[in-house]
């Protein structure tokens, strides 16, 4: 396949699944992993350009002193480790939190940002062969029990990557040499970075001027992203320019096959590549026949107020045993559909994933966003909501005395504002869950009236201001803008589809009694904690839309 053929196959599939690569795209470059990070305004933009061409394009050690590198958190853990040594002399409590900063941010980057990688790569993979792609197979490492596994190869990957860039010349060939490892991981998650990266240079080898000529006839899009400040990056290009690497690699993989290369036995995942024939499709999902069944004997439909509230609040009134029956029957049907996508060859099949078990045979179904909480779930889904806000912001700044100053307006460790916007917009758009683009719309609307609302009663009650965002997009009078409405959004797609419905299949699990006593528990220390801060709220620091760790929120 020459480049020409790689592109025209890249835009087909962009084609197809628009809008959910429009998703994870946007996500990627919210959470700054990939792509390069927004800048708040056309100003800061050209502070901004070489994060742009991070992933994009051969700038390997530009790519590992910007915010998205374990080059970066690595030096600013070190120098943050520096400040914190001076604040022992203040105190051994400031210290220690000064010293817990950069550590966690640094797991947090581990275990979660740079997973976001593996796992576009896997959509996209999935993306040029099915035409369905549930957003449920985002989560697809949690169903393979590989999260960790693969957060800690990638961790060694781009070790390897930042300790080449050093030399500039070797980051830049290591760049294309290393270029199929992380859709080899995509592929086979069981794999470690080392099997991954060896696998890598091997399907390279005679192909590195390629994939690098192959970059620079997009050279043209690059450009037409930085002229557009990068957001048609944001609509096309960065999904595009993915497709095209997506296409690359599965020709090189298919190469690799044809010739019987060492290792390519490794590359296992054959139905991520062709489509599975109907008489094994038939035999291995033989299960949905009789998960219809059971739906149709055990399905009682709601009445009354339990409807109302259930159909449209995704709040349940009833009975803990009652709502397990309900939810359970909720879930299966949602596997059912997507069982029976897979069964006509319209998704890809999980079941023949070669490290499938029968343990998560139900497991996009127990995450499906059709759910009714109790109420121990939607007051514990708000304090977690607000706790991660505020972990997201970064938590505590230190200043430029060593000093450990807190985030937020209250004393506790949350940000009440962004858990409000969240459990809102889980109950009052739940008609609209299974639009997600009108559910985006819905929610990015609250959010800038809810944040608008906020300051205006903070700035009227206290006289002054812990946000202010005079300075990007469409601002109104400083209180909301359009990024933070974005990105807000955003955010809350994935609390309503991706996080509220592992936790609460999670909660599920336990005893029912104990959550509601832990959901009162923690929700009257947040009361009370609310009410002290009314009167003397915290005023050391309030929020930035960028972090420390470049995270928008």
């Amino acid at each position: 396949m020459n480049s020409k053929q790689m592109k025209t196959a890249a835009h087909a599939t962009v084609k197809k699944h628009y809008l959910l690569f429009l998703a994870i795209c946007l996500t990627a470059v919210m959470f700054n992993v990939e792509f390069g990070a927004l800048p708040s305004t056309v100003k800061n933009f050209y502070f901004s350009t070489a994060d742009g061409f991070q992933a994009s394009f051969p700038a390997i050690l530009l790519q590992m002193i910007n915010g998205t590198s374990i080059g970066h958190f690595l030096l600013k853990g070190y120098i943050v480790s520096l400040t914190a040594a001076g604040s022992f002399q203040s105190g051994f409590w400031v210290g220690l939190v000064s010293y817990l900063i950069p550590f966690v941010q640094v797991l947090i980057f581990i275990f979660f940002l740079q997973v976001i990688r593996v796992i576009l790569r896997r959509i996209f993979l999935e993306a040029r062969m099915y035409d369905s792609v549930p957003l449920s197979h985002s989560l697809y490492l949690v169903s393979l029990k590989k999260w960790a596994h693969i957060a800690i190869a990638l961790f060694e990957y781009s070790l390897r990557i930042f300790l080449w860039s050093l030399t500039i010349v070797g980051g830049f060939i290591k760049y294309y040499s290393y270029f199929c490892a992380q859709f080899i991981l995509a592929e086979n998650p069981s794999l470690t970075s080392k099997q991954a990266i060896d696998l890598s240079r091997k399907m390279m080898n005679g192909h590195k001027k390629e994939a690098f000529f192959l970059d620079l006839s997009l050279i043209g899009w690059y450009l037409l992203n930085c002229l557009t400040f990068q957001f048609a990056g944001i609509f096309y290009i960065n999904a595009y320019i993915t497709a095209v690497h997506t296409e690359f690699y599965v020709n090189l993989r298919t190469l690799a096959k044809e010739k019987q290369m060492e290792g390519s036995e490794l590359l296992n995942d054959t139905y991520l590549f062709e489509k599975a024939e109907p008489a094994l499709l038939a035999t291995t999902y033989k299960s949905t026949k009789m998960d219809a069944m059971y739906i149709a004997d055990t399905e009682a439909p709601l009445h009354g107020a339990k409807k109302f509230f259930a159909e449209g609040f995704s709040l349940w009134i009833g009975s803990y045993k009652q709502r397990k029956i309900y939810q359970g029957v909720v879930n299966l049907k949602d596997q059912l559909v997507k069982d029976q996508a897979a069964l006509h060859g319209e998704q890809y099949p999980s079941r023949l994933n070669p490290l499938y078990t029968k343990e998560n045979i139900h497991f996009d179904g127990n995450v499906t966003a059709s759910r009714a909480y109790s109420f121990s779930s939607i007051v514990l889904l708000f304090l977690l909501g607000s706790f991660l806000a505020w972990l997201m912001q970064g938590a505590f700044l230190i200043n430029a005395t060593g000093a450990v100053i807190k985030f937020g307006v209250l004393f506790g460790p949350w940000m009440p504002m962004f858990g409000v916007i969240g459990i809102l917009s889980l109950m009052l758009f739940t008609k609209a869950r299974k639009n997600p683009v009108i559910t985006f719309i819905l929610t990015a609307l609250l959010a800038g009236t809810v944040e608008f609302l906020t300051a205006s009663f903070l700035a009227k009650n206290y006289d002054r201001r812990w946000w202010n965002y005079t300075n990007y997009y469409m601002n109104l009078d400083g209180k909301t803008c359009l990024q933070t409405m974005i990105a807000i959004g955003l955010i809350c797609m994935l609390f309503f589809y991706i996080l509220a419905p592992l936790f609460d299949q999670w909660l599920s699990r336990k005893n029912p009694k104990i959550v509601l006593i832990a959901a009162l528990v923690l929700f009257a220390v947040f009361v009370v904690d609310a009410v002290l801060s009314y009167a003397a709220p915290n005023t050391a620091a309030g929020f930035s839309l960028f972090t420390t760790m470049t995270y928008i929120i």
